[in-house]
C-alpha cells in the first residue's frame, strides 16, 4: 500500500488536515489493511461492515474509535481511490451523553447538616440552589 500510503497523506496535507488527524487517518487504513490481510484497494462495502464491527464488539472501542476509523475509510475510498461511498447504511454515531449523577434530598440535606458554622451551611444551600 505505500503509493496508496503516500498518496493518501499528501491529499489529507492538501486539504489542511491536522498532523494528528493525517496520522489517526493513515493508521485507521492500515489496519483495515491488516485486519483482511490484503490492500485495501481489493475490498469493499462487506469488509468495510465486517472491520468496523471487529471494532465494536471484539475490540470495544469507544463510538469516537469507530467513528474515526469510518471516516478514515470514507476518505480513503472517496478522495484517494475516486470511488463512490457505498456505505449509506452504516451511519455515524452520535455522541452518548452521559447524565450526571443527582444526589437525593437526603444526601444533600447530610452535606449541608455536616458543616459546623452557618457560614459554611449557608455556602453550601447558595451551592445547592445554583
Amino acid at each position: 500500500m505505500g503509493h496508496l500510503r503516500r498518496r493518501m497523506e499528501e491529499e489529507l496535507i492538501l486539504r489542511g488536515y491536522s498532523e494528528k488527524t493525517v496520522k489517526v487517518y493513515l493508521m485507521g487504513v492500515r489496519h483495515f489493511a491488516k485486519f483482511h490481510g490484503t490492500s485495501p484497494e481489493k475490498l469493499g462495502t462487506e469488509e468495510i461492515r465486517q472491520f468496523l464491527l471487529h471494532l465494536a464488539e471484539e475490540r470495544k472501542l469507544s463510538w469516537s474509535s469507530v467513528n474515526t476509523a469510518l471516516c478514515s475509510l470514507k476518505f480513503f475510498y472517496t478522495k484517494v481511490l475516486d470511488r463512490e461511498w457505498e456505505i449509506v447504511k452504516i451511519t455515524y454515531q452520535k455522541k452518548r451523553k452521559k447524565l450526571p449523577l443527582v444526589l437525593s434530598g437526603s444526601e444533600v440535606e447530610r452535606i449541608i447538616d455536616s458543616a459546623s458554622r452557618i457560614r459554611d451551611k449557608t455556602i453550601l444551600m447558595t451551592m445547592y440552589a445554583g
